[in-house]
């Protein structure tokens, strides 16, 4: 009973956000990248920076996972877009975790990783053969993006 009403909020709230996702990732993104300009003059006050909007992508990205409306009866669908959202908020607390030096950062990034390439294959498996019909292209977008941000964490490590 309380986890269905925890998720009807979470729902609500990942309605109001849904539309608003792009900017805010955009605005993200810039913070982002004059926090890592600054990194050299401002240690601190960039990684702060960056852990603060790190991790506000990630609880987004986690209510986004409940954004399924009424209007959604296939299950297939329903279950790619959970997938999406807990995969995009596991990969940024991992990057997040990664930044810090924190036990369990390649665990986490691992899973994220993982799931974002399931998610995306099984969303082009899953559309070949009809099972969903509609596709969010920004979904497809931000998976790649984020596995090509943990793919550089990899490399980073490497070298």
């Amino acid at each position: 009973m309380a986890s269905n009403f925890v998720e009807k909020q979470a729902g609500k709230f990942a309605k109001i956000i849904d539309p608003k996702l792009p900017y805010i990732e955009i605005a993200c993104l810039i913070i982002a990248i004059a926090a890592e300009l600054t990194l050299e003059s401002n240690p601190e006050v960039s990684r702060i920076t960056i852990l603060i909007v790190l991790s506000i992508l990630s609880v987004l990205y986690y209510f986004n996972a409940f954004r399924i409306g009424e209007d959604i009866d296939n299950a297939f669908e329903k279950f790619y877009i959970k997938l999406f959202g807990f995969a995009n908020a596991v990969s940024v607390l991992g990057i997040l975790f990664f930044i810090n030096n924190y036990a369990g950062a390649s665990i986490m990034t691992n899973v994220g990783m993982l799931s974002l390439i399931i998610a995306v294959f099984l969303v082009f498996g899953l559309k070949y053969f009809q099972k969903i019909n509609t596709v969010r292209r920004v979904d497809i977008i931000r998976a790649v993006v984020l596995l090509v941000l943990i793919g550089s964490f990899y490399i980073s490590i490497k070298h």
